[in-house]
């Protein structure tokens, strides 16, 4: 026997015999016609609780489902998204990828990438009403270092955005994250303000 279900058989046998102590004290105490009721209330919630009790007690644990990262995370995130991470970051073929939900919400995807290194065009891609998940490969003067380049994590996350959209992309970043690694800058916008070249170029240069 397992012993998560006999823990379970003890409880139950301790709250039914509680209940019907409880509801034998007060059948002492008051002889009033509604105490009939009080009994046959704890009685049904005790038949409840006994057939949910029952039910784990036969359970087979090697059936119980296993939690995984999409499933803790809200969604899964497809393979596609890592490897056109890799062409960025490894063979420098894109400037820039910026991801999405799929339409039915079940995974992160590639919505576009650019080889554009032209800055203001990465904004033009951000949409104005919509969450997007973007990275971008940041090339940078730091002074007295030379020319940089790091790779830049954005969460896009617009204030005219839908309440719902920004909940299942706020629920779902950590896994999108978590796959892509060598991020070196990570950035949270709700306007153009805080994407802006100056903004992300601050950032970039506190690092090393």
């Amino acid at each position: 026997m397992h012993s998560k279900q006999l823990s379970f058989g003890i409880i139950y046998l301790t709250i039914l015999i509680v209940h019907f102590s409880y509801a034998h004290r007060i059948y002492c105490v008051s002889k009033r016609k509604a105490i009939p009721t009080i009994m046959v209330v704890l009685a049904l919630s005790n038949f409840g609780l006994g057939w949910i009790l029952v039910a784990e007690f036969f359970r087979d644990p090697s059936l119980s489902p296993v939690p995984s990262l999409s499933v803790a995370s809200g969604v899964g995130v497809n393979d596609s998204c890592l490897s056109t991470f890799q062409d960025l970051k490894l063979k420098k073929k894109f400037k820039y990828i910026i991801f999405n939900l799929s339409k039915d919400l079940s995974e992160i995807i590639v919505e576009k990438t650019s080889e554009d290194s032209d800055y203001d065009v990465f904004l033009a891609d951000l949409p104005e009403t919509e969450c997007r998940w973007a990275i971008y490969d940041f090339e940078f003067e730091k002074e007295g270092a030379g020319k940089r380049n790091k790779i830049i994590f954005i969460s896009w996350s617009p204030d005219d955005a839908k309440v719902k959209q920004k909940m299942v992309f706020a629920s779902s970043r950590d896994a999108l994250k978590r796959s892509l690694n060598g991020i070196a800058v990570e950035i949270q916008g709700t306007d153009f303000g805080e994407v802006a070249f100056e903004s992300v170029l601050d950032k970039a240069n506190r690092g090393n």
